[in-house]
């Protein structure tokens, strides 16, 4: 297991996602690049503090590897390595998933800790490509809180109403299984011709409520609001403001 560890280490080097020796290290750390820095075994205690050091600037994790400085430094095609850092956040959290693997007790925690930053660098991967998708077509993130009566029938107006100026339709409940069921119900509907002309219907979390262009908080009965404006009107008119507003937003 290790020698395959070493053997990813070396592929990533070569994909250039690894940077090897002190100096290299130390940069990759003060720029924020570096995902996890690693140590050899029998590292000295003085590289093992700066290998610390540069982990605390680079708010990044510092592990000790189960292989010698020799090595190390075989994998990475150099005689002899004492640390090294890996920049990618993908190869870095399959790194130490299979660290965890051969010893959990070890390593698990900052396995844990690497899946959760390279959940959330998925995530902004996926934002930021929406939102250059969305700057494109010239269409906005809409979000709805509140699926109650009003609600619902607010996210099936805006999701049959909104194709041409709206991208995607995020929707967010104290209920589960709300908001399970009106994003499988609000998917199932598509035009036979064009099935990809309406928005897609997702749940979002609370805490990724205001990741959108339009915010739509569906307050109480008969009261809508949305961005910084109150509307106490009926549900109709509402819908049309929000669709009119998303329009002048893209233009």
């Amino acid at each position: 297991m290790t020698e395959h560890i070493l053997s990813m280490l070396g592929l990533a080097l070569k994909a250039g996602r690894v940077e090897a020796g002190e100096e290299p290290v130390g940069a990759a750390a003060r720029a924020k690049k570096a995902r996890v820095i690693f140590v050899a075994q029998d590292a000295a205690p003085s590289s093992v503090r700066r290998a610390q050091s540069f982990a605390r600037t680079g708010s990044t994790l510092c592990v000790t590897l189960p292989a010698d400085k020799d090595a190390l430094g075989r994998s990475l095609g150099r005689s002899s390595v004492a640390m090294c850092a890996v920049t990618d956040i993908g190869f870095a959290e399959s790194l130490v998933k299979k660290l965890a693997a051969l010893d959990g007790g070890a390593y698990q925690e900052a396995a844990d800790t690497l899946a959760v930053k390279a959940r959330r660098a998925r995530e902004r991967k996926e934002e930021r490509l929406q939102h250059e998708k969305n700057l494109r077509q010239g269409k906005k993130r809409v979000h709805v809180l509140a699926i109650g009566d009003i609600g619902s029938t607010l996210l099936t107006g805006l999701h049959l109403l909104g194709g041409d100026c709206i991208s995607s339709i995020g929707i967010c409940d104290i209920s589960d299984k709300v908001t399970a069921r009106w994003e499988f119900e609000e998917n199932q509907i598509a035009y036979p011709w064009a099935y990809d002309a309406l928005p897609e219907v997702d749940v979002v979390k609370p805490e990724d409520l205001f990741k959108c262009d339009v915010f739509v908080f569906v307050a109480c009965e008969w009261s809508i609001v949305f961005h910084y404006c109150w509307k106490k009107n009926s549900i109709g008119n509402a819908m049309r403001c929000i669709i009119y507003s998303t329009k002048c937003m893209s233009h």
